[in-house]
């Protein structure tokens, strides 16, 4: 008997679909480009990345953008009375990393873990974004590279040079420093 259709109905998600149309494009901006070097091709990356997270904003409206250009948005909020405040605390959490194409990059459940890290020693965007939620906060933001691992990218996580990240964070505990 033929499947009519079911499982490409649930494949095709709005963000899936977002996921697999910029793919193509995110392989065109692998470039090992910082900011001074090559400016024709540092803007256009920022311009693409510029562009995708307001498809994200439109596609839910539930995703905010700071000033930054991290754009998040809050799933649960936490004890805000317990937030992170100086980059000597170190706070206890859960994370997903996904790229663009939707490709899990690192996550604390495939180990059955948890990190604990200095909050300097985060990209500036998961800094910014865990500042957001308190102890017990869940929250999923979306890094432009300038915030993330940038030109250099990640070779430990398999971050491409200028990629825009996906981060799905628990923050289960902060201690201060």
């Amino acid at each position: 008997m033929a499947q009519q259709g079911k499982a490409f109905r649930n494949e095709i998600s709005p963000r899936n679909f977002l996921f697999r149309c910029r793919e193509f494009e995110q392989a065109d901006t692998q470039y090992f480009i910082k900011p001074g070097e090559n400016k024709d091709n540092y803007e256009r990356i920022k311009a693409f990345e510029t562009q995708y997270l307001e498809e994200i904003r439109r596609a839910d409206r539930k995703f905010v953008a700071t000033n930054s250009g991290l754009t998040y948005k809050v799933v649960e909020l936490g004890d805000l009375k317990t937030t992170v405040r100086s980059n000597r605390d170190t706070m206890l959490m859960r994370y997903r990393l996904v790229d663009m194409s939707g490709a899990v990059l690192d996550t604390t459940y495939m180990r059955a873990d948890t990190l604990r890290i200095a909050a300097g020693e985060l990209p500036k965007g998961v800094l910014e974004a865990t500042k957001l939620i308190g102890k017990g906060g869940h929250i999923e933001a979306w890094v432009p590279s300038q915030l993330g691992y940038g030109a250099d990218g990640c070779d430990s996580l398999g971050v491409k040079p200028n990629t825009i990240l996906y981060y799905e964070m628990w923050l289960v505990d902060v201690e201060k420093r």
